[in-house]
């Protein structure tokens, strides 16, 4: 079986939500950067026109929250939400009300402006670049996202 293929936008918060996802449970992957001509491939391949795209299991799921379910099921280890089910909806909230307001002020933003904060490392370990970071310096993220040792 081939491993994930992402289709994905390098300056998107939802493609780096993604990404984060595939290296912090350590998944095997290939990403693709899809060019200005994305949307009619994107659209045949989901009935959508969003990226990212994550290809498994020769099924494509689109919408980074989506994805991130598909992620759990198929790899439940380690886990990205709590188990316990209140707690799991608090980051489910919470991710829901980060999409919305977080990335929705970005997206209006310059792309030179943008491209200050999702500047990936030459390493592309995407997985440890902001989001275990500010979960461990805030106290109210540190009960709902894991935190790598």
């Amino acid at each position: 079986m081939d491993p994930p293929l992402l289709w994905h936008i390098p300056l998107s918060h939802f493609s780096e939500k993604v990404r984060w996802a595939l290296d912090f449970k350590g998944i095997t992957h290939r990403r693709r950067v899809l060019g200005p001509d994305y949307l009619i491939r994107v659209w045949r391949a989901t009935g959508q026109g969003k990226l990212p795209v994550l290809w498994l299991d020769d099924r494509a799921v689109a919408d980074s929250t989506r994805i991130i379910a598909a992620l759990e099921k198929r790899y439940p280890e380690p886990p990205l939400y709590p188990r316990d089910a209140a707690m799991r909806q608090r980051a489910l909230t919470l991710e829901d009300d980060l999409d919305e307001t977080l990335a929705g002020r970005d997206r209006d933003a310059p792309v030179p402006a943008r491209s200050r904060h999702c500047a990936a490392r030459a390493d592309d370990r995407h997985g440890w670049q902001g989001l275990p970071h500010a979960a461990a310096a805030a106290p109210d993220f540190s009960d709902v996202l894991p935190i790598p040792p």
